[in-house]
């Protein structure tokens, strides 16, 4: 029994209990505080995250929430629990973190960049669930849920790149344009070609395939009827399409435009989206499977 123990057990044999701890710097000065919180240990003897008080644990997500949003450290959020008082112990932060991590099945992404993943699937229902059980004044049984999804590559760092995939509902008119609306299921290091999202994410691309050719999703035993956007800037949009950059000969998504006739405004728009000129699906679909793009 360490010399701590045989003090505490010798307090509580007198029938006392200790709350508080107070320790004073030779030197300095300096007391230090030190508050023991014995409600927190329940009777069935739970101890880490699990134990804690439904305020704790909000407390504890909270910091760990900000330690990912701003990308600090481990290490240094344990050196300032150390000189401040009053912060949730990092070994929490970390339990609670690896739990988090443990119900989120994440995968690593085919192909030779490093990336990371997790189900479309799981994560549509989840929030689909959640949108149409806020929203159960529509009847969903004759409304489409409309779903887009954006793509977009990021530089981080000079040497540095990143491809995001994210969806959102449109219907969720408050939150569609902000972050919290925006759902990230894969992430992918590396630079944003054709090549990349082709070896990265062709099993996304697969999984929302087979939901766009089905087109209904099951929630709680209801079919939920699907329609899908396709949404990113000019870049993206060209790459997706299998075609080459804006500065291309024929860079224009929905036409066949050369770049040096886009200058000329003596046609109607409807002579550009009309037969030879526009774009057909089909058109784009076999372009895209072609090794080589026209320029």
């Amino acid at each position: 029994m360490s010399r701590a123990k045989l003090a505490l057990w010798f307090i509580k044999s007198f029938g006392l209990e200790l709350t508080e701890l107070k320790a004073r710097e030779r030197q300095t000065g300096i007391v230090h505080s030190l508050s023991v919180d014995n409600t927190c240990i329940p009777a069935d003897g739970t101890k880490g995250f699990d134990s804690l008080s439904s305020h704790d644990q909000k407390t504890v997500e909270q910091v760990l929430f900000l330690l990912d949003k701003f990308c600090v450290g481990d290490s240094f959020y344990h050196e300032l629990t150390m000189i401040i008082d009053g912060l949730p112990k990092s070994y929490l932060v970390k339990q609670r973190r690896g739990q988090l991590n443990n119900i989120s099945n994440v995968v690593p992404t085919p192909g030779k960049a490093d990336g990371a993943q997790i189900s479309f699937t799981d994560m549509l229902k989840s929030h689909v669930d959640e949108f149409i059980k806020l929203h159960d004044e529509v009847d969903w049984s004759k409304e489409n849920v409309q779903v887009k999804i954006s793509g977009d590559g990021a530089q981080m760092t000079r040497n540095s790149s990143f491809i995001l995939l994210s969806f959102s509902l449109l219907q969720n008119q408050d939150d569609v344009m902000s972050a919290s609306g925006n759902h990230t299921f894969a992430i992918v290091k590396g630079s944003e070609s054709y090549e990349t999202l082709q070896d990265s994410f062709g099993m996304i691309f697969q999984e929302i395939n087979n939901l766009i050719q089905v087109g209904e999703i099951t929630i709680n035993n209801s079919r939920l009827n699907l329609e899908f956007f396709l949404e990113g800037d000019y870049k993206f949009l060209l790459i997706m399409m299998g075609m080459k950059a804006a500065t291309s000969n024929f860079a224009c998504v929905w036409c066949k435009i050369h770049k040096d006739n886009r200058w000329k405004m003596d046609k109607d728009l409807t002579h550009y989206n009309s037969i030879p000129i526009k774009r057909t699906l089909q058109e784009i679909i076999n372009m895209a499977q072609k090794k080589d793009t026209q320029d």
